[in-house]
């Protein structure tokens, strides 16, 4: 038997210029999540991101659907994820 090869990582990574120069931010790493994902900002600037996570960074089959969101605060970016079997 041959090893099944190893999937691709795909980290989510949110990009901001708020702070007047752009800035890459992780949001969910390492594995293969940030899959089909969707993105809004509220009336708030509050950014709000949904994707699914397929495989964790062990490479185990995880199959969540999570959600983040990202708030502002001083030029600071506060991230929440939560995720749902």
């Amino acid at each position: 038997m041959f090893p099944l090869p190893t999937p691709p990582v795909s980290d989510l990574i949110y990009a901001t210029d708020t702070s007047g120069a752009w800035v890459n931010i992780t949001v969910d790493a390492p594995g293969q999540v940030g899959l089909h994902n969707s993105i809004a900002v509220d009336s708030e600037d509050v950014v709000h991101i949904a994707y699914y996570s397929l495989r964790d960074d062990t490479n185990a089959v995880t199959q969540d659907l999570k959600y983040a969101y990202v708030r502002i605060i001083m030029r600071i970016s506060i991230f929440m994820v939560k995720h749902h079997h």
